[in-house]
C-alpha cells in the first residue's frame, strides 16, 4: 500500500473554520479560513470543502483529521459542542467523511490536536508526558502521556475547566455550575475589567489590578497543580488567547506553580513553556496525528 503523501487538517473553532493540506514533511501546501457565522450548514460545508480540496490537490489527499471545540466520542460522534449549532450534537463526522470519500478520518477535541502537534514539533522526547493548558474565554486542557494522546474512554479526558468547585454555583455554558474555568480563565478577567471600568487588554498591564490578577493566578495554579500532581508531566505548555495577551504574567504563574508543587524534584525539573501553535496549529496538529495514526 502506497504511503499517504498529504492529509487535510481541519480546525473548527467558535469563530473560524480553518483548513490546511499538509504533506509528509509537515509543509502546509494550501490553507483556507471561513467565518463560522457565514456557514449555514456546517456538516455540508465541511464535506463540500473537503471535496474541493481533494479535487484541486496537486498532491493527493489520503486522509482527513478534524478538531472540534467540544467532546467527541471514540467513535467520532459529537457529544457536546457548547459554542456552535446544537444540531451538530449526535452527528458522526468520522463516518460522514469516510463513507463519502473512502479515506480514513480522525476526529478529536480541538485542543487534543493542538497539543499533539506541539508535542511532536517542540523537541519533546518520544516517551514524554506533556500537558497543554489553553486559556481563552474558557479553558482547554489536553494530555499526552508517555507519547500517547489521552482522550479517555468516552472522549472526556482533560476537561479540567469543568471540574466543579465546592461552594461555587455560578452557571457554566456546559450546563453545570461552579466549574473551574469560570474563575480561572477569560470569563473571570472580563468580569474583573467590567468591575474596574477598564479595557480587558489592560488587565495584566495596569498595576492597579495587581491584587485581582494575583487572585486569578492563584485560582489557575490550583487547577494546574492538580493536573501536575495527577499525571506528573515532563512539560506544561501554556497557550490560548489569554496567554497571548500583552503582559500575561507567565513568570509569576511559573513561580506559583513551582511553589505549590508536591515535591522539590517536581519544582526543579518541570518544564513550563509558552505555546507556539499559531493560527494553523490546530490544523497542523491534526495532520501530525493523522500521519502518526496511519503509520501505527
Amino acid at each position: 500500500m502506497m504511503a499517504v503523501q498529504s492529509v487535510l487538517g481541519i480546525d473548527i473553532g467558535g469563530t473560524n473554520v480553518r483548513f490546511a493540506q499538509v504533506d509528509r514533511g509537515l509543509r502546509i501546501l494550501r490553507s483556507r479560513k471561513e467565518k463560522v457565522e457565514e456557514v449555514q450548514d456546517l456538516t455540508s460545508f465541511l464535506l463540500t470543502t473537503i471535496q474541493e480540496f481533494m479535487d484541486q490537490a496537486e498532491v493527493p489527499i489520503g486522509a482527513v483529521a478534524m478538531g472540534i471545540p467540544g467532546i467527541v466520542s471514540s467513535a467520532g460522534e459529537i457529544l457536546s459542542i457548547p459554542n456552535l449549532d446544537q444540531s451538530l450534537v449526535g452527528i458522526n463526522l468520522k463516518e460522514a467523511v469516510e463513507s463519502r470519500f473512502n479515506i480514513p478520518a480522525f476526529v478529536q477535541k480541538d485542543v487534543n490536536f493542538i497539543l499533539y502537534g506541539e508535542y511532536r514539533t517542540q523537541r519533546t522526547k518520544p516517551d514524554d508526558t506533556v500537558v497543554g493548558i489553553y486559556i481563552g474565554t474558557g479553558m482547554g486542557c489536553a494530555m499526552v502521556v508517555q507519547g500517547k494522546l489521552l482522550a479517555g474512554e468516552r472522549g472526556f479526558a482533560g476537561e479540567l475547566g469543568h471540574i466543579p468547585l465546592r461552594g461555587k454555583d455560578d452557571p457554566c455554558g456546559c450546563g453545570n455550575s461552579g466549574c473551574f474555568e469560570i474563575y480561572a480563565a477569560g470569563r473571570a478577567l472580563v468580569d474583573l475589567a467590567s468591575r474596574a471600568g477598564t479595557d480587558i487588554k489592560d488587565v495584566f498591564r495596569n498595576p492597579r489590578h495587581h491584587e485581582e490578577v494575583e487572585e486569578w493566578l492563584d485560582n489557575l495554579v490550583l487547577g494546574l497543580n492538580t493536573v501536575i500532581t495527577l499525571i506528573d508531566p515532563t512539560t506544561v505548555i501554556i497557550g490560548g488567547g489569554v496567554a497571548d495577551m500583552e503582559g500575561f504574567p507567565l513568570e509569576r504563574l511559573e513561580e506559583k506553580v513551582r511553589a505549590r508543587s508536591r515535591h522539590s524534584i517536581v519544582a526543579e525539573t518541570l518544564i513550563i513553556k509558552r505555546s507556539k501553535a499559531g493560527p494553523l496549529g490546530g490544523c497542523l496538529g491534526a495532520a501530525v496525528y493523522c500521519f502518526d495514526s496511519l503509520e501505527n
